[in-house]
């Protein structure tokens, strides 16, 4: 079951990571995240 889980979040993960625009939305959000976390 959780080999399962993992194995659907790995492909989740490469479907995201192909997606330029997600990825750029990621990137915002975790610099966003850091500069107010500082």
């Amino acid at each position: 079951m959780v080999m399962l889980a993992a194995v659907g979040f790995a492909g989740l993960l490469v479907v995201i990571l192909k997606s330029e625009e997600v990825r750029q939305m990621l990137l915002g959000l975790v610099q966003t995240a850091l500069s107010t976390g500082a």
